[in-house]
């Protein structure tokens, strides 16, 4: 994928577009990863290929939009996932300031609209926004969405603090090492109970629930999965071993450690691209649905290890340098 003067071939461009293209296809949010990406690799590339070779470029970006135009069952399935996470994330951010600032009667009654306000009393919580997304009226939120996004907009803007103290306190997954008590997801499902419980609650009012009472883990009191089970549980309600094991915000502070060595070591500022698609996740996550689970930031820790294994490279080759 390099030539022998180090430029960069078409394969890995090509290999680029295939990775950021089903990165789009995950999530809703991968659209704002890729296309800012793309724009930035184009510029880097532009900068420190010697060849210039710009146009390598243009059979990337074709890839990438025919496999996001082509995928069109997934993409029906992103923008719809998409309309939900907007129209949650904003009636969430309503709810917490109809509860806690100075709202004129005329907003009140509009938000209100979207979910009343005992169903506001009843289901916020600021780290958790499912149970708002079963309380809002989708239908009013997607009539009405604009007036709705600029009434989140005007009081954040006449109440900047407030609105930084929100998106601190409903995203603290994102910037605390340590797993709050209060947090409200897990970062692994091996509870059954657990499991039927988010089942109920999520489906019981659409789909028939006779059958399902009794359900249990497949594998459930053979000695194998009883024992996985047990220390996977035991991790989770350890402090230490789950901050070791569990922690995104943890991983991300060590990356940047690590990018910082590398850097000092190599005296090169390439490494600051290489987090720089994972910063746009932690951001998108950031400003988006408040829930404290650990797949929406993952990455961080696929990112430490593979920061780590460039770092161990770049010593392991010095030291060969050194020796020749």
């Amino acid at each position: 994928m390099l030539d022998k003067k180090e430029n960069i071939g078409p394969g890995l461009i090509v290999l680029i577009s295939l990775i950021m293209a089903f990165i789009a296809q995950i999530r809703f949010n991968g659209m704002y990863i890729t296309i800012p990406m793309m724009i930035i690799l184009s510029i880097y590339l532009y900068k420190t290929n010697k060849t210039k070779k710009l146009y390598m470029l243009l059979p990337a970006l074709t890839i990438l939009f025919i496999l996001l135009i082509a995928s069109l069952n997934i993409v029906y399935d992103v923008n719809e996932h998409q309309k939900d996470a907007l129209g949650t994330k904003i009636t969430h951010m309503l709810a917490d300031y109809d509860l806690n600032l100075d709202i004129t009667p005329t907003d009140k009654e509009k938000i209100h609209k979207l979910a009343n306000e005992t169903k506001i009393k009843e289901n916020y919580e600021l780290t958790f926004s499912d149970p708002i997304y079963r309380a809002y009226n989708k239908t009013e939120f997607k009539v009405n969405k604009e007036d709705y996004i600029g009434l989140a907009i005007k009081y954040s803007i006449k109440n900047p603090i407030h609105c930084l103290e929100y998106l601190f306190g409903s995203s603290v997954m994102v910037w605390d090492i340590v797993r709050g008590d209060d947090w409200s997801s897990q970062p692994y499902y091996t509870d059954i109970e657990y499991a039927r419980g988010v089942f109920f609650s999520n489906h019981s009012k659409n789909v028939p629930v006779k059958g399902f009472e009794q359900q249990k883990a497949k594998h459930k009191g053979e000695p194998i999965f009883e024992s996985l089970n047990s220390s996977v549980n035991f991790v989770i309600k350890n402090k230490v071993l789950d901050t070791l094991f569990d922690s995104p915000a943890l991983y991300m502070y060590l990356s940047f450690i690590l990018i910082g060595a590398i850097i000092l070591i190599d005296k090169s500022k390439d490494m600051l691209l290489v987090y720089l698609p994972n910063l746009f996740n932690i951001v998108v996550i950031f400003l988006s649905v408040p829930t404290q689970d650990n797949r929406y930031l993952y990455p961080n820790l696929l990112i430490f290890y593979m920061i780590l294994l460039i770092l161990i490279k770049i010593i392991c080759d010095k030291k060969l340098t050194e020796r020749i």
